[in-house]
């Protein structure tokens, strides 16, 4: 399972937290959960390999955007009420 954690920096949900988890263990998931990913802009190469190529290239990205990027995202809901997650913006933190 990938599981990412945004932090709310501004508005009225300020400090609170996001939780976006994806389960990976079909082809289609592993393309919803690449395509999160390239979204977020590290500079890295989003692929799977294998699960444990797949581990440490998240622990890239989070080390390659902690504290450098921050984002505007898109959180909604699908028909089935799946909560779905886009990024709309991808900004340097100063």
């Amino acid at each position: 399972m990938v599981s990412v954690w945004m932090r709310i920096v501004d508005g009225d949900f300020k400090n609170q937290i996001i939780f976006m988890n994806q389960l990976v263990d079909e082809g289609w998931k592993i393309d919803q959960s690449n395509q999160f990913l390239e979204s977020l802009e590290s500079g890295l190469d989003v692929e799977f390999e294998s699960y444990s190529q797949y581990d440490e290239l998240l622990l890239d990205i989070h080390e390659a955007i902690d504290e450098q990027l921050e984002y505007a995202i898109n959180y909604g809901e699908t028909k089935s009420g799946y909560p779905t997650y886009k990024i709309l913006e991808v900004f340097e933190v100063e």
